[in-house]
C-alpha cells in the first residue's frame, strides 16, 4: 500500500508490508495497462489472471509443443516456436569472433599479439587500467613511442596484465 505523505499527494511511501503492482507510468516505475486494470493492485496472480487468460485465449493456435515445454507461458511458447522455425537445423549456431583491426599497427606489436592471441581490446583494457589512455582510444591512435617503448619493450608485463583480466576458471 502506498500512502501520501504530503498535502498534495505527490510524495508517497510504502506502508503495511503488502506488495503492490502499479499499472500506470510514474517517475519511480514503468507501468503499462492495456486491460483497463486499476492503477494499483495487490501483487498476486489473481489480480491479473483475467487479463492473462483473455490474452492467451485470443492467440491463434500454433504448431504442437513438446511436453517438455508445457510449463512455459503461452506467449513464450510462441516465441520459442518462432525461433525453432527460423533456425536452420543443418547449420550449427556458432558465434564468430569480432574482427580485430591490426591496420596501422607496427609489425612487431601485431606479431606479439597474434602469437599470444591478444585482441586490440585487451591491449586497450590493460593500457587503460594503468592510466595511459582511455579505454575507448584505438591502439592505432597511441603514440608510436608508447607502442615501441611500453607495449613492445615491456610485452611480458603487458601480457601478464592481459592474462589477469581474462576470465579463465579452469586456470585457477
Amino acid at each position: 500500500l502506498s500512502v501520501a505523505v504530503d498535502d498534495k499527494g505527490k510524495k508517497r511511501k510504502a506502508q503495511g508490508g503488502q506488495r503492490v503492482l502499479y499499472t500506470t507510468h510514474h517517475p519511480c516505475w514503468d507501468g503499462k495497462n492495456r486491460h483497463n486494470l486499476p492503477d494499483e493492485l495487490p501483487f498476486a496472480f489473481d489480480s491479473i489472471a483475467a487479463a492473462i487468460q483473455s490474452r492467451t485465449q485470443a492467440l491463434p493456435a500454433s504448431a504442437p509443443i513438446p511436453d517438455s515445454v508445457t510449463q512455459i507461458p503461452h506467449v513464450m511458447k510462441e516465441s520459442l516456436e518462432k525461433i525453432l522455425d527460423e533456425t536452420p537445423s543443418s547449420e550449427p549456431l556458432v558465434q564468430e569472433a569480432p574482427f580485430d583491426d591490426f591496420s596501422g599497427l607496427p609489425k612487431t606489436l601485431v606479431q606479439l599479439m597474434q602469437e599470444n592471441e591478444v585482441s586490440t581490446f585487451e591491449i586497450q583494457q590493460a593500457v587503460s587500467q594503468k592510466g595511459y589512455y582511455p579505454i575507448d582510444t584505438p591502439v592505432q591512435n597511441y603514440d608510436p613511442g608508447f607502442i615501441d617503448g611500453v607495449l613492445v619493450a615491456a610485452w611480458p608485463q603487458v601480457f601478464s596484465i592481459i592474462m589477469g583480466n581474462r576470465d579463465l576458471p579452469f586456470d585457477k
